[in-house]
């Protein structure tokens, strides 16, 4: 028998009420298709009572310590993803706004090696980009919205295997979620979490999300 921890089972207590409930079903992403990210919401009494050390930065970078430093040389993007971010921008303008290039920040990369950046827009939108793959753009994150969850579904045999992603504020430890019937944790490292699924997996297999803060309080998704 496997032994189980106390948390592991406070997690299958807590993600048990979603084998009952239907999947969220989330948008396919694909370039010169841009739309706002799922921001999942987390109780402020939870976070502000528990203790949770937020960054006082204001900005869509806000609470991303990951992006809160001067541009490096890692995060320049190539011209080919500063073409493909153009190419997103709506004629004449959108909610959206014009993509600030010279504000992309590196937050890390997906299991298939492809980077993950951060950035901010003429109306302070954060857009989440993926090189040469996927960009999702949306409202800041806050206490009460402090993760975006993204995902793209696989191009079918030989090509992009479907990955969820995502960044998450400074306080957000981990990410849980039902993909396929089973119920999965993926830690946030440096604000940003990935996860690659099985090949039979699309985007409407996900359920509802959770997280588990840095104290260890674990708050389902309203």
């Amino acid at each position: 028998m496997v032994a189980v921890s106390h948390d592991e089972e406070r997690i299958r207590e807590l993600l048990a009420p979603f084998d009952r409930v239907e999947t969220v079903t989330l948008r396919r992403t694909r370039w010169r298709r841009t739309w706002l990210t799922l921001a999942v919401a987390l109780g402020v009494a939870l976070l502000v009572g528990g203790g949770v050390a937020f960054a006082t930065r204001i900005g869509p970078f806000s609470g991303i310590s990951a992006a809160d430093h001067s541009q490096r040389a890692q995060d320049v993007l190539d011209p080919a993803v500063v073409a493909e971010l153009r190419a997103d921008e709506a004629p004449g303008g959108d909610q959206v706004g014009t993509r600030d290039i010279q504000s992309a920040r590196l937050v890390g990369s997906l299991p298939s090696g492809r980077h993950v950046y951060v950035v901010t827009t003429s109306k302070a939108r954060l857009c989440v980009v993926v090189a040469r793959l996927a960009e999702s753009c949306g409202n800041p994150l806050t206490q009460t919205e402090p993760l975006t969850f993204t995902v793209v579904d696989s191009d079918g045999p030989g090509g992009e295997p479907a990955v969820a992603y995502g960044v998450a504020r400074d306080g957000v430890k981990s990410v849980s979620f039902i993909v396929g019937g089973r119920h999965e944790t993926v830690p946030v490292r440096s604000n940003m979490f990935a996860y690659q699924p099985p090949a039979f997996v699309t985007s409407d297999s996900f359920s509802s999300v959770m997280v588990t803060l840095a104290n260890g309080a674990i708050q389902s998704v309203r």
